[in-house]
């Protein structure tokens, strides 16, 4: 079978331009994968009998009995809807559906599909019924939509129907800095949006279900996501070597290799003296360690960076024409 080679998309000045900004928390998510939501568990395969009668337990069934019934009356028809997508589970029929695309104008296709089916929707029905639903674990919304979705009964919903005890400990948590009370809201909140993705409770939560909704997160709630982080790390829920904090995490390139270096220049004519010269195995030449440094001549330089003559003892790591020459070749360090 013949192999096809796509088209070059990238023109080399385009190339030259690419950020390495978020190399750090891309390396980050390599090795701290985010949980996968999955499209098959218990729940989301229930009938859409079973689901009803679940939302009429507690603790999905509270507050005001219209309230009650306008989340019920929500939920029936989003079931309703859903039936006609394709899928095992609700969660495949929801991945299916227009209304999974994005947070923005997703009630228009339940909507029209209730009026051509002789129903009344409204609008904040659905959007009730879909809270319920996701409060269940009936359906789980990627991070994207829920971090673009500004319900604001989303993290009172989820603490109430997962985990009281989880957001209970961390609302009075201490740690250095202490946040205040609304600060914390916010952050509890962020963690809501990750257990309404990912299911489970507080203590499931990894490192990557935060660095995943922080690179997704809207302008206004990066700083809530980053203290949702630090609220887990402090008590010290994450493995050792995890991110101590995610601040300015997604724009830091983190450890650049001089191919990565190469590649963002275009080519390696392109790229710095310095690079070059590690590409092609060659010493750099001795006066731009010293311009690099911007220091007196006469520090210790790396063996394959000293011409052959100058990496001798006595003075093996030492510029021989330094006006500052050691006293004693113990005193060098080795850089």
């Amino acid at each position: 079978m013949a192999t096809t080679t796509a088209p070059l998309l990238v023109s080399p000045s385009a190339r030259a331009a690419r950020s390495l900004a978020g190399g750090e928390i891309d390396a980050y998510l390599q090795r701290f994968p985010p949980r996968s939501p999955g499209t098959d568990w218990a729940i989301t395969r229930s009938s859409r009998d079973e689901v009803l009668h679940r939302l009429e337990q507690p603790p999905f069934k509270n507050g005001k009995d219209s309230t009650h019934s306008m989340r019920m009356v929500g939920a029936r028809l989003l079931l309703r809807w859903l039936e006609t997508f394709e899928g095992e589970t609700w969660q495949q029929r929801w991945n299916t559906s227009p209304g999974s695309a994005t947070a923005v104008g997703w009630t228009e296709a339940p909507l029209a599909w209730g009026i051509a089916h002789g129903r009344k929707p409204q609008k904040a029905g659905l959007g009730s019924g879909l809270l319920a639903l996701v409060c269940a674990d009936v359906i789980r919304p990627s991070m994207a939509w829920l971090a673009s979705n500004l319900s604001p009964h989303l993290r009172e919903a989820i603490e109430a129907a997962r985990d009281p005890r989880g957001f209970a400990a961390l609302r009075n948590a201490r740690m250095p800095g202490q946040p205040d009370q609304r600060r914390t809201s916010k952050a509890l909140k962020a963690l809501a949006r990750i257990l309404a993705a990912k299911g489970g409770a507080i203590d499931e939560i990894v490192a990557g279900d935060v660095l995943e909704l922080l690179l997704v997160a809207t302008p206004n709630s990066t700083s809530h996501t980053r203290l949702a982080y630090a609220l887990l790390q402090s008590r010290g829920q994450f493995p050792p070597d995890a991110p101590k904090t995610l601040r300015s995490i997604e724009k830091r390139a983190g450890q650049v290799s001089p191919a990565q270096l190469v590649d963002r220049a275009g080519s390696l004519a392109q790229a710095p003296p310095s690079i070059r010269h590690c590409l092609s195995g060659q010493p750099l030449p001795f006066t731009w360690w010293l311009d690099m440094i911007g220091t007196p001549r006469g520090l210790p330089m790396p063996d394959r960076c000293l011409p052959p003559s100058r990496a001798e003892p006595p003075n093996r790591y030492w510029c021989s024409d330094s006006p500052f020459p050691p006293t004693r070749t113990d005193d060098i360090h080795r850089p």
